[in-house]
């Protein structure tokens, strides 16, 4: 075959490969919500994350929230309310800080914001899907969740 024509006709395949026009699609998100704890305390201000263990699903199926003051979370997938149902690996790390903080010249502030956090340090043993152990099984027919950690 002329290389000319065997390029032109492998084109669409590396569109396909490279994912333009294959993206996959979320299941349906179910609700999730609840408090995060750490030694029977309410957790501030950490970053939560539901990472399905079910293969196949799209990079963004991850179920994202931040904690208020009492430790309460609702979970986000893809900007969307909820996650996917089924088992997760839940991993807890430090909150963005507040905004006005941000940048350089809040460094100062920074390092107080995080000094005044209540109930620290999160342990590391929860900060990567390597090293959480905690998994959460996400239903349907649940929609309220006490995450409990321990030190």
């Amino acid at each position: 075959m002329n290389p000319v024509r065997l390029a032109v006709a492998l084109i669409p395949a590396l569109f396909v490969s490279a994912g333009c026009g294959n993206e996959q699609q979320l299941p349906p998100l179910t609700p999730v919500e609840g408090v995060v704890t750490l030694g029977g305390q309410p957790l501030p201000y950490a970053r939560i994350t539901f990472n399905p263990t079910k293969n196949g699903l799209p990079a963004n199926s991850a179920g994202i929230a931040v904690t208020d003051e009492a430790g309460k979370f609702k979970l986000m997938t893809a900007g969307k309310p909820g996650a996917v149902p089924g088992e997760h690996i839940v991993t807890v790390v430090e909150g963005p800080p507040p905004e006005d903080i941000r940048g350089e010249d809040g460094q100062a502030k920074l390092v107080q914001y995080r000094a005044g956090l209540k109930n620290r340090p999160i342990p590391a043993k929860y900060d990567s899907l390597q090293k959480s152990d905690y998994k959460v099984t996400v239903t349907t027919d649940q929609t309220d969740y006490k995450i409990e950690l321990t030190r």
